[in-house]
Formats: C-alpha cells, sequence, structure tokens
C-alpha cells in the first residue's frame, strides 16, 4: 500500500472517527491513512507517478523517538520508482499540511490551507486554497490528494496546479467525504457499546447500526491522536 513500506498495514477505523468526519471535526491520521488506501487501489488500475507516503512513519513524534528508522523508511521510498511522492503531514498535533515531494527535482512543494501572518516558514508554501474554519484542513489535504492524484500527476511539475487561495465550499467538502466512503470497504457491522451514538445518527438520518469496524488486514493497531 505505502510506498517504501516492508511489512503490511492494517487499520481500524472507530466510529468515533468517522462521526468527527461527519460532524465537521478534525480529522483524525486514521481518516486520512485510508483515504490513502483508496488512492493506492484508484493508482493500481493505471500508471501512475505518484508513491504514497505513510503518515504514522514520518511525523514530528516519530523523527524524535525514531529518527534513524524515519530516515531509513524515507530512503527506501525516494529510491523507489516514483517520481512524486504525497506527504501527509500534521503541523504541531493539530493542523494538517500536505507536502508534494519530487526528489529528482529537489523540490517539496508544501500546501497549507492555513498560512496566516504569524506562521513563519524557511520552506515555500505555494498559493492555495485557503479555510474558512478551524476544522477543515484534513479535509483539504484530502481533497488535494485525490485532485493531484486523478488530475494533475501526469503535467506536474510543468504545469503547477496551485494559483488560487478562495475556501472550498461545503458542497465541495462533502464530496470529498462522500468519496472517502466511496473508498471505504465495511466488511464487518458491529453493536458496539456505544448506543448514545444511535440518537446522533437518527439525527442525520443514517442508519448504519451504532458501530462500524474497517478493516483492512493491518499489523499495526496505534490509536494515538498526534
Amino acid at each position: 500500500m505505502f510506498v517504501g513500506q516492508e511489512e503490511s498495514f492494517s487499520i481500524t477505523v472507530d466510529v468515533d472517527d468517522i462521526l468527527e468526519m461527519w460532524m465537521n471535526g478534525w480529522l483524525d491520521a486514521i481518516i486520512i491513512t485510508y483515504f490513502n488506501w483508496g488512492l493506492y487501489k484508484l493508482m493500481r488500475s493505471s500508471s501512475s507517478r505518484c508513491g504514497l507516503l505513510n503518515p504514522y512513519l514520518i511525523q514530528g513524534s516519530e523523527c524524535l523517538s525514531n529518527a534513524s528508522g524515519v530516515k531509513d523508511y524515507l530512503t527506501r521510498a525516494f529510491s523507489s520508482t516514483y517520481d512524486i511522492f504525497l506527504e501527509p503531514f500534521v503541523e504541531k498535533g493539530n493542523h494538517w499540511v500536505l507536502f508534494v515531494v519530487c526528489p529528482k527535482q529537489r523540490m517539496c512543494y508544501i500546501l497549507d490551507s492555513y498560512q496566516n501572518k504569524n506562521k513563519k516558514r524557511t520552506e515555500r508554501s505555494y498559493s492555495c486554497n485557503q479555510q474558512a474554519e478551524k476544522w477543515e484542513c484534513g479535509y483539504y489535504v484530502l481533497k488535494w490528494m485525490h485532485e493531484f492524484v486523478t488530475i494533475h500527476q501526469d503535467h506536474f511539475p510543468n504545469s503547477i496546479p496551485w494559483h488560487d487561495n478562495p475556501p472550498f465550499s461545503m458542497n465541495q467538502i462533502e464530496d470529498t467525504v462522500e468519496k472517502w466512503h466511496l473508498y471505504s470497504q465495511v466488511v464487518k457491522m458491529i453493536c458496539a457499546s456505544c448506543f448514545f451514538v444511535e440518537g446522533i445518527l437518527e439525527s442525520l438520518d443514517i442508519d448504519i447500526g451504532s458501530g462500524i469496524l474497517i478493516e483492512t488486514g493491518l499489523d499495526c493497531h496505534k490509536r494515538d491522536r498526534f
């Protein structure tokens, strides 16, 4: 699934993570990672220049605790046959940005949906869609990744697709959430001990039971929130 990953990787998505997404909440790394799994399946059916990096293996906490492991992982990834790498990264534990890395050009394009004046960067951030609310950063990263894989990768970096900074509309964000569900493979419905969820789901006209377990097979059950 992930470029440079030697061992198998499986994911369990909790109902709380999905509820956060339905109710315009901050997206957990599990949601971002599972979306990447869907993009991977999409790219397998075509000739793709993109490699997807595992968000769990490149975060700041991992770099601090396992610097040599992160270095080895990135070395393997960048030595692959891919030209471009998509790297979702969470800043300071609560803000998602997207790195588009081109090792052959020695370039990293940073897409940050919250470029306020108080932010200081030494890297170059490209003009891109700017979020209107505080919770939207993860949805922007999902949409940027999907657009890059399906539309922009063939002409990149000769043609840079990021020029405008208007926010995505709610319809565009909802469409991104629908794509997440399209990629999802719900293999088991469970009645978890969280019956309070039923009232929330009923108010949203969603009838899926009181819990969902999404499994992709994985040897990693990290539930840490960055």
